[in-house]
This record gives C-alpha cells, structure tokens and sequence, in this order.
C-alpha cells in the first residue's frame, strides 16, 4: 500500500507539470503513436480487486498458506490454505505454473512457504475431493505473495476491458506477456482480446473504466493440465475414497454466480435457490433430486455441505 501510495503522489505531481494527461503506449505493435488519456487524479486499485473473485470461466480463491506436505515420490506435495470461505487444498509439483506477484517474474514450488498469501486461480467447474478443506488437485496459475501487489483476473473484450468495465488494459512496451499452457512465449496483445487473463498493475486512472498499463499479463488457458492425483501419503482416506468414486462436485455459490446467477439461502431444511432471469434452480442438502424450472431431475450426487461451503454436483449447473 505504501508503494501505491507513493506511485500515487508521484503521479499527481507528474499531472500538475504536464496539464493533466498521462501517456500510454499503443496497443497496436505496428505502430509507435502514442496514445494520451485523460486523467483527473488516480484510484486506489484495490477495490477493483476485491470484485473480481469470481470471473467468466475462472474462481480466484485467495488464503494464507497452512500447510505443506512433504513431496511424494513423484514430488508432488499438498498445499493448504486458510481464508473465511473454508480453505482449499490443492497440489504442486516442479510443472506447476506459478507467478510472483513481488517479483512479477514465474518462480517454482519452492517459493510456497508456511504463512505467505497464495491466490489459486482454477476452472469454475474443476472436480473437488471432498476432504475438510475440499482437495481441488492441479491448477491453473498460483499467484505467490498475492497481498504484495494489485492483481486482477478478468476476461478482456476487443478494446482490452475487462467484462465488468472496471479495467482497461494500456499494454505498453515493457509488459510482459505470457500463457499459463503448455507454450509460454510468443504471446501477443492481440492474443489477450476475448479470453481470461490474470493481471498484474499499480496505479490506475479514476476514470470509467479505470485504466492502467500492467506490468504482467498472463492469458489463462482452462485445459491447462488435467486434475492429478496425490500419492497416498498426501491425503487422508475421505479424499481417496471420493476421488476413487469419480465424484465431481463444485463449490454451489461461487460456482453460480460466476455464471451471473444469485444465490439464495433458506436454512438447513429448506431449498437453496439458484436464480437468473426467469429461470430457477432448486437444490435441497443431501439429496441428489434436485428441480430446474420446476422439473424434477436427479443428480450423480447430492448436495453436501462442508465446512460451511455447500457443494453439488456438475450437472446441476450445467
């Protein structure tokens, strides 16, 4: 924060001496003209943040780190994290795509120690193991040291603004681009226009949509690697026995209203409703019948409610 603060009052100062405009580099690779903004002072970045937990595709689970188990055979170890939606446990190993949100460089599994804040960034529909915290496996992009810097994760129209028109992206010169699959390098800006991408920036402009030129952009692929397994030493019984019965459920809220619906809670022996325009969801706790639209259908499991997060199964939102 302080830095921010800093960069702030380094760039009001900046606006005072040149009359209010601030110079962004052209989102055009073929061409050297710069583009001038408009800027009456600067916004605290965080808030656009804190909306964007849940994005087109993506969850953004953010939480510090508890604990770490010991690499198995293959060197995959298990990370848990703690926040006030129950925590996640997830798994690393040397393939891993992690990113430093202090350094702003890739860095590997080593950098994730006890205590420091992680941000896991995953498929909305990713299967969970149904452990006390749930076991997600593999995901798409690990975000180290996320309380150390602004970060976004959006999904990035034509114009380079983001779905909710909280941010446009003013990629210059000097931002580094890359891709969370299997090729890295070669990104273009061109390559950013209508997917999901994680975002890493400092100051913005007080403006609707703010904008800012990031430092990073990292384009998100959803099929990035499939969901692997821990060894045996790394997870209890309960997460063994739910994934050897392929149960693929997902986290009912976040889920949902990443898919633009809302979410209605009635109590323990009442139905949850799951709503969006004129169509509706039904989902009652441990039963798997659940009704859209008033049709009756039955899913491969029922809802369960774990440590206060409620999960489904796959289809029921599908």
């Amino acid at each position: 924060m302080k830095k921010n603060v800093k960069n702030a009052l380094a760039l009001s100062m900046i606006l005072a001496v040149t009359g209010g405009t601030v110079a962004f580099a052209n989102t055009d690779t073929d061409s050297k003209v710069t583009a001038k903004t408009e800027v009456t002072s600067v916004s605290e970045p965080e808030t656009i943040m804190a909306e964007q937990k849940k994005v087109q595709g993506f969850i953004v689970n953010e939480g510090k780190i508890i604990d770490i188990s010991e690499a198995g055979e293959d060197g995959t170890q298990v990370v848990t994290i703690s926040n006030e939606q129950g925590g996640l446990r997830f798994s690393v190993n040397a393939g891993s795509v992690i990113v430093d949100r202090e350094t702003g460089k890739s860095t590997s599994a080593s950098s994730l120690t006890k205590g420091i804040v992680v941000s896991v960034i995953y498929p909305e529909l990713s299967p969970m193991g149904m452990s006390m915290p749930p076991y997600l496996g593999s995901a798409t992009v690990i975000v180290a040291n996320a309380d150390k810097g602004e970060y976004m994760v959006g999904h990035f129209d034509v114009s380079f603004t983001d779905e909710n028109n909280k941010l446009k992206l003013n990629i210059g010169d000097d931002t580094v681009l890359a891709n969370s699959g299997v090729s890295k390098i070669g990104v273009t800006p061109d390559m950013v226009k209508g997917q999901n991408a994680l975002v890493f920036y400092t100051v913005t402009t007080r403006s609707i949509p703010a904008q800012t030129t990031p430092s990073f952009i990292m384009v998100l692929e959803k099929d990035n690697k499939d969901v692997s397994e821990p060894t045996e030493s790394n997870v209890d019984e309960e997460t063994k026995e739910a994934e050897e019965g392929t149960i693929d459920l997902i986290p009912l809220r976040d889920t949902a209203e990443g898919k633009g619906f809302t979410v209605t809670w009635q109590g323990r022996d009442k139905a949850i409703l799951v709503e969006k325009a004129d169509s509706s969801i039904k989902i009652t706790i441990d039963e798997a019948l659940f009704a859209v639209d008033g049709k009756e259908k039955e899913a491969a499991r029922p809802a369960t409610l774990v440590d206060g997060v409620m999960y489904v199964s796959s289809e029921v939102l599908s």
